[in-house]
């Protein structure tokens, strides 16, 4: 599956997708900073994730507004979380469960 985290702190960026990657699952970041090419990138990540996870407490009204907007527009399922770290990150990782394999 792959994942797409908006927001939260960009030094936190290896070590999530360290916890996605040993998971079986891939993971895009973004700030959730919409300033110069913030919105076309936030696009590009939900455009192609099956989750979306929005982290609220470090990121901008505007940068929630853009990611919800687009979550609507492509139909992907969004978690929204006021707070998350690695250790909730890896709750969260390891209820989605193994990716399906192709045959």
């Amino acid at each position: 599956m792959r994942i797409g985290w908006i927001g939260g702190l960009s030094r936190d960026s290896r070590r999530l997708c360290v916890i996605a990657e040993r998971a079986g699952h891939a993971l895009d970041t973004h700030s959730g900073v919409v300033h110069g090419r913030g919105v076309e990138e936030i696009q590009a990540i939900v455009s192609r994730a099956d989750l979306i996870v929005l982290v609220t407490d470090l990121n901008s009204h505007g940068g929630a507004a853009v990611t919800k907007r687009f979550c609507r527009l492509y139909g992907r399922e969004l978690l929204v979380l006021k707070r998350c770290g690695a250790a909730r990150f890896r709750e969260v990782v390891s209820q989605l469960g193994s990716p399906r394999r192709a045959a």
